[in-house]
């Protein structure tokens, strides 16, 4: 059987599950994304903008303070039926992640007013908490392969993104980024009430267990090695906007996080597309011939999106004149598109399916410090934007052959 009749195969697996759903609400989620790349700059004011995009950038990490609860209940309910999850057990975590979350916010409340006192930080800060609460329901969701009951809360977020949207930009024109933040925010503490709402309303004859906190930390300990390195993943991908935002002035902040949200609506196109074979790949992660052939599949499809550059030129330069300047470092980030699909798609899910998550913790410090490197040349010594464009291409190619060169992680796979 060739490689493209195993994936139809696998294709028609997805059809006759709920996986569509999924995949019509990261579509949705695309459209989204578009809009909002596209039309929020061209009415904030560039300075508004700013905000915005600082605000973005501190949510990438909020997923930092679930503490490795969520993804420890992920991996020990991943494959389980939901009929077999205990729901005592369930509603025991649910409580102490609350508390937990609870914790964060007040501790992050803290340190918003006392020492960072900045808006986005601020605005972040209230963000959290609903966002946890979302996250370890999705993780729960997805765990069992509840995929219908993840589109629908997934799909929810998406409906309220899209008439934040409509209100913000059609409706109000409003150039302060506050409305939008704070209803985004209002939205996701919506979602977090219905799902939290649905849960106790499902369980109110159920008594929660009663744990000790070695139990907990128990749960804990077995996701947190995942989420240490994909913590520091999101921080290498995103480390060029860090420099940005220290090293340069708001305005250069402003257009270059435009230049970076552009290039993510092409990454959130093959992701969106590949991330249905993640399953399959999971199957046949030590099958050479098969790996061979998943990582030319997607550096192709990725090879073709920087062509793209010269599409979206002409709409810059017309559309948002304000933010013309990017375009100096869109073609290069651009260029990275490749390498950036193969390292997410590939390298860093073939190390979680083949269960080398400490190696790839280990792996992803060294990564890390090549691009703080890279990057410190080019914001101090350089001190251009485009250079930090440039030293993160160095990062992915850094990345990708140091990963590459791994034998060990080749006779695991191989074996």
């Amino acid at each position: 059987m060739s490689f493209l009749q195993k994936i139809e195969g696998y294709y028609n697996k997805i059809k006759k599950t709920n996986a569509l759903g999924v995949l019509f609400v990261d579509a949705f989620a695309l459209v989204i994304g578009i809009i909002n790349g596209f039309f929020l700059p061209k009415v904030f004011s560039i300075e508004g903008f700013a905000v915005f995009k600082a605000f973005s950038l501190y949510t990438v990490y909020a997923v930092i303070f679930s503490m490795g609860l969520s993804d420890g209940l992920y991996i020990i309910y991943g494959g389980k039926d939901k009929d077999k999850i205990d729901p005592a057990e369930l509603k025991a975590y649910y409580f102490f992640m609350l508390k937990l979350q609870l914790l964060v916010f007040t501790v992050l409340l803290i340190f918003s007013i006392a020492v960072i006192r900045d808006k986005a930080f601020t605005f972040f800060t209230f963000f959290v908490l609903p966002l946890q609460v979302i996250h370890f329901f999705r993780l729960y969701f997805r765990a069992p392969g509840e995929l219908a009951s993840y589109a629908r809360a997934q799909g929810f977020v998406c409906l309220l993104e899209f008439l934040d949207t409509i209100l913000v930009v059609w409706v109000l024109k409003s150039q302060n980024p506050d409305l939008f933040i704070i209803l985004k925010i209002i939205n996701h503490f919506l979602l977090a009430a219905v799902l939290s709402g649905l849960l106790l309303l499902g369980t109110r004859n159920v008594k929660p267990l009663k744990f000790d906190a070695k139990s907990h930390f128990k749960v804990m300990k077995t996701g947190i090695y995942t989420l240490c390195a994909d913590t520091l993943a999101l921080l290498i991908f995103s480390i060029d906007r860090w420099f940005i935002f220290f090293a340069f002035d708001k305005i250069t902040f402003a257009w270059y996080s435009f230049a970076v949200s552009i290039m993510n609506i092409f990454l959130m196109m093959i992701v969106s597309f590949m991330n249905m074979l993640y399953s399959y790949m999971s199957k046949t992660a030590r099958n050479l011939a098969v790996r061979k052939k998943i990582y030319r599949t997607v550096f192709i499809l990725s090879s073709i999106f920087p062509f793209c550059y010269f599409l979206i030129k002409p709409i810059i330069t017309h559309f948002l004149p304000l933010y013309a300047e990017s375009l100096s470092v869109l073609w290069i980030l651009m260029l990275g598109l490749p390498f950036v699909s193969v390292l997410n798609i590939f390298y860093i899910n073939l190390y979680k399916a083949t269960g080398r998550v400490l190696p790839y913790l280990k792996k992803m410090l060294v990564i890390l410090l090549a691009a703080v490197l890279l990057n410190s040349v080019a914001a101090f010594v350089v001190k251009s934007p485009r250079a930090i464009s440039f030293a993160m291409l160095a990062t992915y190619g850094v990345w990708i052959a140091y990963f590459g060169r791994d034998v060990a992680f080749k006779q695991k796979c191989e074996s």
